[in-house]
C-alpha cells in the first residue's frame, strides 16, 4: 500500500509551474475523463480544449458521463503522468454566442469534429474547473519511490514529496540457490587403517 513521505518541500514556484502545466494542457487533443456515482466509475476519452486551467468537452445529453456529472460534479481528467482534479459544470448549448471563445478554440483544434457536432441534437458543453493537479515522475525506474508534485490552484501553492511503494516484482523474486553436494572421501592413511582393522 502506498504511503506519502513525512518530509515535504514547499519551495516550488507555483506561478511558473502553473504556466508550464497550462502550456502543455493546451496542446492536448484528447483526455481521459473519469466520473463516479453510486460506487460506479466510468471513463471516456473525448476531445477537449483547455483555456487557462479550465477544460472543455462536448458530449450529448444522454451520455452516462453527463448524467453522472449532474449527480456528482467531481471529476478527474487523466493524461500519462498528470491528474487534473476538478469540478464539472454543464454550460448548455455549445453553439450559444456566450461560448464564442470556447467555440473558436474547438474550431482551431478540432474543426472537422466541430462541424459535425452542429448536426447532432442535444449536445452540451461541459466545463471542468481544475482545483488540483498531480504530476507523477516515472523516471526513477530503479528505486522504490516516485516523485510526486502537487499543484493546488485554490490555495495557490505547489509542493512535492515522495510516494513510497513496494519494490518491483522482479526485485522480490528470490532465485533458489543450487544445492551443492560435497562428497568427503577418507584419506589413504585412514583407508589403510580401516583395511587393517578388518
Amino acid at each position: 500500500m502506498a504511503m506519502y513521505g513525512d518530509k515535504t518541500d514547499r519551495t516550488l514556484d507555483y506561478a511558473q509551474l502553473r504556466r508550464e502545466i497550462i502550456e502543455e494542457a493546451e496542446q492536448l487533443n484528447r483526455i481521459n475523463l473519469a466520473t463516479a456515482y453510486n460506487n460506479h466509475v466510468h471513463a471516456f476519452y473525448p476531445l477537449c480544449v483547455f483555456i487557462d486551467l479550465n477544460a472543455y468537452i462536448v458530449l450529448t445529453e444522454q451520455f452516462i458521463w453527463v448524467k453522472e456529472i449532474q449527480r456528482n460534479p467531481n471529476v478527474v481528467l487523466n493524461t500519462y503522468n498528470k491528474q487534473f482534479y476538478g469540478t464539472a459544470k454543464l454550460l448548455g448549448d455549445p453553439y450559444d454566442d456566450k461560448h464564442w471563445r470556447v467555440r473558436m478554440r474547438f474550431k482551431e483544434k478540432h474543426r472537422i469534429m466541430w462541424d459535425r457536432c452542429i448536426n447532432i441534437p442535444r449536445t452540451t458543453l461541459i466545463e471542468v474547473k481544475v482545483n488540483q493537479v498531480t504530476i507523477m515522475d516515472y523516471q526513477n525506474d530503479y528505486v522504490p519511490y516516485w516523485k510526486v508534485t502537487h499543484v493546488d490552484t485554490i490555495k495557490g501553492e505547489a509542493y512535492w514529496n515522495y510516494i513510497f511503494e513496494e519494490p518491483p516484482y522482479w526485485l522480490q523474486i528470490t532465485e533458489s540457490k543450487p544445492k551443492i553436494i560435497v562428497h568427503e572421501y577418507p584419506s589413504e592413511q585412514v583407508m589403510e587403517e580401516q583395511t587393517k582393522g578388518k
